[in-house]
């Protein structure tokens, strides 16, 4: 007699994972005041990370270039989230710097090469008003590009950054 039972062999689910829920705010949206620093800068900080084409849709800069985030005040960041272009099977090799004004700059997220979706918890959080991203290679060309840039985190109000000084 045959197996009445279901048998699944292979399952392939595609979409985007997402982390856990949080209670910090994205600071690097352009609507928050968050400028970034390079071509068609305006698509990788407007919230937006869907319909997004081989010709619109990102933000990009050269591979071995640079794009700069500026989140307008020195913030508390938690975590990052970024959306390299993903339409095809090219993976991105960056670092990200992060820096409180734009001349001493420290690592906070080591060399990486992956696509899509990244969720890039740090090992603690850090006080920054700039985050540089080094474009360091393309599988598939000469150019680097973000469909998104999250920032989460906190910004620094007058009583936080008082704390510890004596009046």
């Amino acid at each position: 007699t045959a197996n009445a039972g279901f048998h699944v062999v292979e399952w392939e689910v595609y979409g985007r994972v997402m982390p856990e829920p949080s209670s910090f705010t994205n600071l690097a949206l352009a609507s928050r005041g968050a400028v970034l620093y390079a071509h068609r800068a305006a698509f990788a900080i407007d919230g937006v990370d869907q319909g997004y084409t081989y010709l619109s849709g990102y933000a990009h800069c050269a591979v071995g270039g640079c794009m700069v985030l500026d989140l307008q005040s020195v913030c508390t960041i938690d975590h990052l989230n970024l959306l390299l272009f993903d339409l095809d099977a090219r993976w991105y090799g960056y670092r990200i710097e992060a820096s409180q004004d734009a001349c001493h700059w420290f690592e906070v997220v080591p060399i990486r090469a992956s696509y899509g979706w990244q969720f890039l918890k740090l090992a603690s959080p850090v006080q920054a008003r700039y985050l540089r991203l080094l474009a360091l290679g393309n599988s598939a060309g000469r150019g680097f590009h973000v469909v998104e840039w999250e920032v989460y985190g906190r910004e620094r109000t007058l009583l936080s950054s008082l704390v510890g000084v004596q009046l």
